[in-house]
């Protein structure tokens, strides 16, 4: 049989269970805007009833009252993963749109600062030259505009060489991010442990840990899998970033691929093994450097030998003004800074055509022949140079808008997972509010129940026996 304070011990049992209710109602009010918090509930169950000895009236089980069972996070493991997948790429994208429009800012096309406008100005010499070969002013010209126009392509290749730094930077600053990150997550990991040995869940630890590794997940791609123990493994191509023992750490590492260009990948430390890293910003920025402004600057040296060897060619078969001597107008090695004039005197610029004796007056047939080169195609281009030049540029615009389009696609995709994880794990200060008054009107209803009790009480310890004295 229940003994004369059960009522009681019911009624303090649900006061306890209201207050911490309100606790955790608090707790989710206090934050509602705290990025990566997700809302916990109390879980309130009954307590283990009472078994009654008998049968009728007496016999069977009498309710106990109410106890906390636990404190839940309300979180979704499947939109956690598909938020953080959508953060590695949203953040590849990202870097791709904000690289490539900064070589569009580089290139500066459509203007007449840019190689167009110098190949344009450095034509018309050209022409202009063939039309009075013996004009001092025009040979200048000629020269002026050409040291132009090879300090045009070695400004763009100068700038295009330093947005690789820059991306090599921030490249190294995200490795050194991912090494932290998973410092931090095996930390957690070590904390949680110990905080759940007492069978409850270590919910804030373990939003601080998914906070983490969605951070992570935004530098590189990871498999994510939590182990029996709370231990949260974070995988990298089938090897643990952070596992049950510890962490290992990732670095950089350059090489020379057979073309002879330098390649950059993420090892892990220590090692030459190379890690997957094709997602992620991370992996957009290892592109970047490697394929796409690496292939932009080889595309602008390719163009630039064409129009050399061109140039060279047809410039030998011409002669300038004193002598028959075959000359090339241009220097040019591996790299575009070793682009140089081969001629300084104006006077060497062969505008005539080459044969015995000194140049007929008015011969600017070799002018004439170099200036129509911008409407053949170059034998290594297999394009006039200015349609090739406007194709790379249209490329880059193509690639450019797909970059923004793919961005806004990733942003809208990630937006979406959002929504409905805020929808499952977010603080709704309405609910909060509704919760909060339900658990204030179960308190006061069990601090009445107390008072109740306790009135019971005294009835029976001052007035039973003295009835009729």
């Amino acid at each position: 049989m229940p003994g004369t304070f059960f009522g009681l011990e019911i009624a303090k049992q649900a006061l306890w269970a209201q207050q911490r209710g309100m606790d955790v109602t608090s707790h989710n009010i206090a934050n509602a805007s705290t990025r990566g918090y997700t809302r916990q509930r109390a879980l309130l169950r009954q307590a283990r009833p009472l078994d009654l000895p008998g049968a009728g009236t007496w016999g069977g089980q009498l309710g106990a009252g109410v106890v906390v069972e636990r404190v839940v996070a309300l979180r979704s493991a499947f939109l956690d993963r598909q938020v953080w997948s959508g953060a590695g790429e949203l953040a590849r994208w990202t870097a791709y749109r904000q690289t490539l429009e900064r070589i569009e800012l580089i290139i500066n096309e459509p203007t007449d600062k840019g190689i167009r406008g110098a190949l344009d100005r450095w034509w018309e010499a050209w022409e202009v030259l063939a039309a009075d070969p013996e004009s001092m002013a025009a040979r200048v010209s000629v020269l002026e505009r050409s040291q132009t126009l090879i300090a045009t392509f070695q400004d763009v290749d100068m700038r295009l060489a330093g947005l690789q730094d820059d991306l090599l930077a921030e490249l190294h600053q995200r490795v050194q991010n991912v090494n932290a990150l998973a410092q931090r997550i095996h930390q957690l990991n070590v904390q949680i442990i110990a905080a759940e040995a007492s069978g409850h869940p270590a919910n804030d630890l373990r939003d601080q840990r998914a906070l983490a590794v969605e951070e992570l997940s935004s530098h590189l791609g990871v498999t994510v899998i939590e182990g029996k123990r709370g231990v949260l493994r974070v995988n990298i191509g089938g090897v643990d970033l952070v596992g049950e023992h510890g962490v290992r750490a990732l670095s950089l590492d350059s090489f020379t691929d057979p073309s002879g260009r330098v390649q950059w990948r993420v090892v892990w430390d220590g090692t030459s093994n190379a890690v997957p890293a094709q997602s992620g910003g991370i992996g957009g920025i290892l592109d970047l450097i490697n394929v796409e402004v690496a292939g932009y600057r080889d595309d602008l040296l390719a163009m630039a030998r064409a129009l050399v060897d061109q140039v060279n060619a047809q410039h030998r078969l011409g002669r300038g003004l004193d002598d028959d001597v075959q000359r090339d107008f241009f220097k040019f090695g591996d790299r575009l800074d070793q682009w140089e004039l081969a001629i300084d005197d104006p006077r060497n610029v062969a505008a005539a055509a080459s044969g015995s004796g000194s140049p007929p007056p008015g011969d600017g047939s070799n002018a004439r022949a170099i200036a129509s080169l911008r409407y053949e195609a170059l034998d290594s281009l297999n394009a006039t140079l200015d349609d090739a030049y406007r194709t790379w540029v249209a490329r880059l615009g193509v690639a450019s808008a797909e970059a923004q389009r793919r961005e806004e696609h990733q942003q809208l995709l990630l937006t979406q997972v959002n929504n409905q994880r805020d929808q499952v794990s977010g603080v709704s200060l309405d609910e909060e509010m509704a919760a909060m008054l339900m658990y204030q009107h179960a308190y006061q209803a069990a601090a009445r129940m107390i008072t109740t009790i306790d009135q019971m009480l005294e009835t029976l310890i001052t007035r039973t026996g003295v009835v009729g004295r």
